[in-house]
């Protein structure tokens, strides 16, 4: 074909190989850099989770004018929720498996506060087996009037895939995710 009276469209094996060959190069670096990404991006989808239901677990204590609790859930292996789990690992609690909102029912058999029956769960939620969740304490509770009963600030500590974030509760209920590093955001 010649190209004398009108232009020659297309491209030549060479600029076809440069470009195929800047393609491989560009994705050869974003696949050694997607692991650290996907495990950032998993940390923070389980923090926002995780801020929903403190914010959830407060919002029915305020709404019920009751005590609600969040604990380490306790399921089986065929994820059958048994209560709360009390697992110690250093000086943290183990919350790997999940975790449950429940009120406790005062009229309950059992007459303990605190203590989970099965007409008192209010929301259970299980998270991904390859996290790592950790808190200082096996179970939160919120007051009816919405504040955390522990005096302290109360901090989730989330890892997988080597990248940190912990979700920071404070004194007055509310909840936030941060990455360590940040300003008042430490011992992830």
């Amino acid at each position: 074909m010649r190209c004398e009276l009108t232009p020659c469209h297309g491209f030549t094996l060479i600029e076809l190989l440069l470009t195929m060959a800047l393609a491989v190069l560009l994705l050869t670096l974003a696949a050694d850099a997607m692991p650290a990404w996907l495990a950032r991006h998993r940390l923070g989808l389980l923090g926002q989770q995780l801020v929903g239901q403190l914010h959830y677990a407060r919002s029915e204590a305020l709404r019920g004018n009751r005590p609600v609790y969040l604990c380490a859930l306790n399921a089986k292996s065929n994820f059958d929720l048994q209560g709360c789990l009390t697992t110690r690992r250093r000086n943290q609690y183990v919350w790997d498996e999940g975790a449950l909102i429940f009120a406790d029912n005062p009229l309950s058999a059992s007459n303990r506060p605190a203590v989970y029956d099965s007409g008192d769960r209010l929301r259970a939620v299980q998270f991904a087996p390859d996290m790592v969740v950790s808190a200082p304490l096996a179970q939160l509770r919120f007051d009816a009037d919405g504040r955390p009963a522990a005096a302290l600030a109360f901090r989730l500590s989330m890892a997988a895939g080597g990248q940190c974030r912990m979700v920071m509760l404070s004194g007055a209920g509310r909840a936030r995710v941060c990455s360590a590093g940040e300003v008042g955001c430490d011992g992830c």
